[in-house]
C-alpha cells in the first residue's frame, strides 16, 4: 500500500471528485445514521479557490493509478483540521493511516502545531488525541424545538463535559511537562 499526500496546486479536480465519491459511498454503507454533512458538488467546489487549504492523502495498490482510498484535511497556518474518508473497500489500518499517521507525518514536517481530527469515535484515543468539546452554530426555525433547546442545552453540555473528562481519563499519554535538562514527553 502507498500513501501519496498532496496540496495545494498538487491537487486536481479529478482528485476532489473522486474524493466525494468515497464520501458518499462511505456515508452509504451507515444508512440513515450516516454522517452525511456535505452536499453532492461541495468537494469538486473546492478546486478553484480552496485547495491552498487542502491536505488529501490517497491511498493506493502498489502498481495501481487509481486510489482505493481518500481522506481530506484542512489546513491554516500552524493548525490541521480532519477530515472526511472513504474508501472503495475495507482494508485493515488503511482508515489510521490515510486519516492520522499520515497527516500526523506531514503536520510535524510542516511545523503544524495543533491537529484537531475531528469528532467522535473513541479510537482517537489510543492515536494520542484527547476529547474535547466542540462548538456548534445550528439554527432552529422551529419555535417548539428552539424552546426545547435553550431549556435543556445546559444540562446536556454538562453530560458531554462528563463524557469527554471520563473518555481523557483512558488517554495513555500525560500532559507534556518541560523536565529541568531533558525531554518533556512522558507516558502515563
Amino acid at each position: 500500500m502507498r500513501l501519496q499526500l498532496a496540496t495545494g496546486g498538487e491537487i486536481t479536480r479529478a482528485a476532489l471528485q473522486q474524493m466525494e465519491g468515497f464520501y458518499e459511498s462511505t456515508n452509504d454503507q451507515f444508512g440513515p445514521w450516516a454522517a452525511r454533512y456535505l452536499t453532492p458538488g461541495f468537494l469538486p467546489s473546492l478546486y478553484e479557490g480552496f485547495r491552498h487549504r487542502l491536505l488529501l492523502a490517497s491511498a493506493f495498490r502498489e502498481g495501481d493509478k487509481e486510489p482505493l482510498g481518500m481522506s481530506l484535511l484542512l489546513t491554516k497556518g500552524e493548525s490541521l483540521y480532519g477530515r472526511y474518508w472513504g474508501s472503495r473497500e475495507r482494508v485493515d489500518c488503511l482508515h489510521f493511516a490515510a486519516c492520522y499517521y499520515e497527516p500526523i507525518r506531514w503536520a510535524i514536517e510542516h511545523g503544524v502545531r495543533r491537529f484537531d481530527p475531528g469528532i467522535g469515535s473513541e479510537h482517537k484515543l489510543r492515536r494520542g488525541f484527547r476529547a474535547v468539546a466542540n462548538h456548534s452554530l445550528h439554527r432552529f426555525a422551529d419555535p417548539r424545538l428552539r424552546g426545547v433547546m435553550e431549556r435543556h442545552i445546559a444540562h446536556i453540555n454538562r453530560q458531554e463535559q462528563g463524557q469527554i473528562d471520563a473518555l481523557n481519563q483512558g488517554v495513555p499519554f500525560a500532559e507534556a511537562r518541560p523536565q529541568p535538562g531533558g525531554s518533556s514527553l512522558r507516558t502515563k
